[in-house]
């Protein structure tokens, strides 16, 4: 999707092709290195900003941090939410005849909603338990995912 706008936009393939490479290569590394003080001294992010902007100036990071991670949540769960009415109309073609019940203005139709809290309702156990009580379901995972 980012290619492409630049396609649209008036760029040719290549310049597109590289801009998206160096902007992933920037991010990426300033992803690693502010995610390494984290790795070697074993302390968490608000800790960290706090090293860095104080007690107090630490809040505006974090609450950034806490709002863009429920606001990338729900982006996710929109997309898992098409995925599950692909799914659903893979199985049940009549799916996709489901009445609207949302005002045309809505931008949504009751059949996205619907598949938005089916996707939201399966995902919740993994952002319930903590990690510790479902390792081994990621075991399981990393065995099965490969013969998959």
């Amino acid at each position: 999707m980012i290619t492409s706008s630049m396609l649209v936009a008036g760029l040719s393939w290549w310049q597109a092709w590289l801009a998206v490479w160096i902007g992933y290569i920037i991010a990426g590394t300033l992803v690693a290195v502010s995610g390494r003080v984290g790795a070697v001294y074993h302390i968490g992010f608000p800790v960290v900003a706090r090293a860095s902007f104080g007690i107090f100036g630490a809040l505006w990071p974090v609450f950034n941090r806490a709002a863009m991670a429920c606001v990338w949540y729900g982006v996710q769960s929109w997309i898992g939410g098409t995925c599950i009415t692909q799914l659903i109309r893979a199985i049940a073609p009549s799916y996709n005849d489901l009445p609207n019940m949302l005002p045309e203005g809505a931008g949504v139709t009751t059949r996205d909603f619907l598949s938005f809290f089916i996707f939201w309702f399966i995902s919740l156990p993994a952002i319930w338990f903590p990690m510790h009580q479902i390792r081994h379901l990621f075991t399981a995972k990393m065995i099965l995912a490969p013969i998959g």
